[in-house]
């Protein structure tokens, strides 16, 4: 019952990095949001912006049944860890683990993060490139 107690891992068979991504950027809290709007929105999402929270959302208002296989949601917050370094968390509620996946890869490519195959620990065999200084690194812990 108490909130900052989460033993929703002891009861899902998802793994941890199939619900939850934090990464690091140094684009303000208000380019974050923006630029996570502008790509949820463009693959059809439905997002509502409120004090320091965004949420993801597709089929919500339909159905007001969380286990609905077209029902989706992911809440999205942004943490300061200092005076230009940010911590942003996709956390999915509940839908599709592939739905999931593809809108945190738009979302890691539209702010230049690393490839999700090395943030949700899949091999990759493609260089990673340079990032240039405004770019985001992902964060290991959970």
């Amino acid at each position: 019952m108490a909130s900052s107690l989460d033993l929703s891992g002891f009861f899902e068979e998802e793994d941890v990095s199939q619900r939850k991504i934090r990464f690091t950027s140094t684009y303000p809290p208000k380019d974050l949001f923006d630029k996570i709007e502008s790509s949820a929105s463009q693959l059809g999402f439905q997002v509502h912006r409120g004090h320091s929270k965004l949420k993801v959302m597709r089929n919500c208002n339909r159905s007001k049944n969380p286990n609905n296989p077209a029902s989706f949601l992911v809440c999205t917050e942004v943490f300061e860890l200092g005076p230009s370094l940010y911590v942003v968390e996709l956390k999915k509620s509940h839908g599709d683990p592939a739905v999931y996946r593809q809108l945190c890869e738009r979302i890691c490519s539209d702010l230049g993060v690393l490839k999700m195959e090395q943030i949700f620990g899949t091999p990759s065999t493609d260089d990673l490139g340079s990032l240039d200084n405004r770019s985001a690194t992902p964060l290991v812990a959970l």
